[in-house]
C-alpha cells in the first residue's frame, strides 16, 4: 500500500492553520483502489488551491472522508469549497451542539438550559453548524471523529478524543458562560 501526504499553505494570515491532502492504496491502480481524505481546509481565500491539488494531483474530483478537526477559521472555512467544489462521500467533525443533555448545570447562571446552550454553541460555532447543514442537504454521511471511529476499510482509525473526554471540554468552549 502506498500513501501520499500533502501538506499545503494556508494563505499569510496564519502560520498554524492545516490543509492536508492525503490519498493511499494502490497509488498506480485505479480510483477505486484508492482511497482520498481531506484533514482540515485552510482559510477560505486559499481553499480552491485545495480543490486544485486533488483534482490535478489526485486526478480525482471524489473525496472519500473529509475531517474536521477543530472549528477555528485557519482549519474549517476552507471546507465549505471542498464541499461545493468536490464529490465528498463522508465529513468528519465535532457537533457539541447535539452534546448539551446535563450541560447546564456545569455553569452559574440558574437560568441557562441545556437547550439554550446547544443554541449557544450552534450560535458560536457557526462555520461548524453551517457546514454540518450543507453536507446533510447534500446526503454527504455526517459521523463525530470519536476514538475508535474508523473509515470502511479499517485503514483510517481515529485515536482521540473520546467522546466523554470531549463532552468535559465543551464548558470551556470560547463564548461559554461562567462554570460553577
Amino acid at each position: 500500500m502506498g500513501y501520499e501526504v500533502d501538506f499545503l499553505g494556508v494563505g499569510k494570515e496564519s502560520k498554524s492553520g492545516d490543509a492536508i491532502a492525503i490519498r493511499f492504496g494502490n497509488l498506480h491502480g485505479a480510483r477505486q483502489e484508492q482511497t482520498v481524505v481531506i484533514i482540515d481546509g485552510g482559510f477560505s481565500d486559499t481553499s480552491d488551491e485545495l480543490v486544485d491539488h486533488v483534482k490535478n494531483h489526485f486526478a480525482t474530483e471524489v473525496v472519500d472522508i473529509v475531517i474536521n478537526t477543530h472549528p477555528d477559521m485557519d482549519h474549517i472555512n476552507g471546507l465549505e469549497t471542498v464541499l461545493n467544489e468536490l464529490t465528498v462521500h463522508e465529513l468528519w467533525t465535532h457537533q457539541p451542539w447535539n452534546h448539551n443533555t446535563g450541560l447546564a448545570d456545569k455553569f452559574q447562571d440558574g437560568r441557562i438550559t441545556d437547550n439554550s446552550l446547544g443554541e449557544k454553541l450552534k450560535h458560536n460555532l457557526e462555520k461548524a453548524w453551517s457546514l454540518v447543514q450543507q453536507a446533510q442537504a447534500d446526503d454527504v454521511l455526517v459521523r463525530e471523529p470519536f476514538t475508535g471511529v474508523q473509515d470502511g476499510s479499517g485503514s483510517l482509525k481515529i485515536l482521540g478524543p473520546s467522546l466523554n473526554y470531549y463532552e468535559e471540554l465543551i464548558p470551556e468552549f470560547e463564548g461559554m458562560p461562567e462554570r460553577k
